[in-house]
């Protein structure tokens, strides 16, 4: 939320559209246009990453520009998907919080690290039955109930279903 003012060159405020052009760190940009004087809001482009912005105002054949701070959001969705649990980065920084997943009575954690935008993919599994699940971030949170889970033995958790962790020995 920004307010441009643009002054002639006897210091009087001037009313007029201004072109804004605002660019995150990794050089995404939003464009707009909006009228000076006023105070505007600007949605930056999904998943800006944190850090340095840098915002460009052009009015005729005036520029201007001005730095600011885009903050860090450290932030995941949660999905079930049958007996999977798809966990995505939606965040603008690398998502490395740990997760509390919960099936019926048993709760374990996971430790996922996901660049921005990266998903990973846990088969939740326990003896044949109908449980409930819950998965949180301690902001985010996923409840669901009545979910079928089958498994082997008297296991439960969640495997990760990344190609690299696999191995014969679970």
């Amino acid at each position: 939320t920004f307010k441009i003012t643009i002054y002639d060159d006897a210091k009087n405020q001037v009313d007029g559209q201004v072109a804004i052009e605002i660019e995150d760190s990794e050089k995404r940009i939003t464009k707009t246009t909006v009228n000076s004087k006023e105070l505007s809001s600007v949605k930056l482009v999904k998943d800006a990453s944190s850090g340095q912005g840098i915002i460009k105002a052009t009015y005729e054949d005036a520029n201007a520009i001005e730095f600011f701070e885009i903050g860090r959001e450290e932030k995941a969705t949660f999905e079930l998907e049958g007996t999977n649990l798809i966990v995505t980065n939606i965040g603008n920084t690398p998502y490395s919080r740990t997760i509390s997943i919960t099936i019926g009575e048993t709760t374990g954690t996971q430790n996922p690290r996901l660049d921005i935008g990266q998903k990973i993919s846990y088969r939740l599994i326990a003896p044949e039955g109908v449980y409930n699940i819950k998965v949180t971030d301690g902001d985010t949170s996923l409840i669901r109930g009545g979910i079928s889970l089958t498994g082997t033995g008297n296991v439960i958790g969640a495997i990760d279903n990344s190609p690299s962790t696999r191995s014969g020995i679970t």
